[in-house]
C-alpha cells in the first residue's frame, strides 16, 4: 500500500527558489504562483490532491482571515495550503473512486466504490507491472476518479 507524503519541505524549498528566481522583475501573479504550486507537489501524490477545490477553498479562507487580520503572512498561507492537502486526505478514506479506462479502445467504468487506497490497488492489477507481468493487456489508460471531485 502506498503512503501518500506530501514531501513539505522539499516541495515548499522548490517553489521558494522559482519564486525568489521569478519575482525579481516583480510580483509574480497569484494564478501563475498557484500552478508552479501544483507543479511541485503534484509529481510525489499524482492525482492525490483536487487543486481546484483547494484553490476554491483557500480563496475562503483568505478573504475571511484578511478581513480580520487585514494583511495575511506567507507562513499563514503556506500552513493553510497544507492544511488544506492534509484534510482532503481524510477523503481518501471514503469509498468514492471508481476505475475508468479504455477496453479494447472503448471507454469503460467500474463502477464498484472504492476507498483511494483499493482503487491504486486495482489499477496496479490492470496496469500490470514495469516488467510486463500481469494486467490486462485489453485495458488501457486506466485512471482513478473520484466521485465527489465531480458533482461539487
Amino acid at each position: 500500500m502506498k503512503n501518500i507524503n506530501f514531501k513539505f519541505a522539499v516541495n515548499w524549498k522548490q517553489f521558494l527558489m522559482w519564486h525568489s528566481f521569478y519575482s525579481v522583475n516583480g510580483e509574480i501573479p497569484w494564478k501563475d504562483q498557484a500552478k508552479k504550486i501544483e507543479e511541485c507537489f503534484e509529481p510525489s501524490n499524482p492525482n492525490v490532491v483536487n487543486w481546484k477545490q483547494l484553490w476554491k477553498d483557500f480563496a475562503v479562507w483568505i478573504k475571511e482571515t484578511a478581513k480580520t487580520t487585514g494583511d495575511v503572512s506567507w507562513p499563514a498561507q503556506k500552513r493553510q495550503v497544507e492544511t488544506l492537502m492534509l484534510n482532503q486526505l481524510a477523503d481518501l478514506n471514503q469509498e468514492v473512486f471508481v476505475l475508468v479506462y479504455l477496453y479494447k479502445g472503448k471507454p469503460e467504468m467500474d463502477t464498484n466504490k472504492m476507498t483511494y487506497q483499493e482503487a491504486l490497488a486495482a489499477k496496479q492489477e490492470l496496469d500490470g507491472d514495469s516488467n510486463g507481468r500481469g494486467g490486462d493487456e485489453n485495458a488501457e489508460n486506466v485512471t482513478i476518479v473520484n466521485l465527489k471531485s465531480l458533482i461539487k
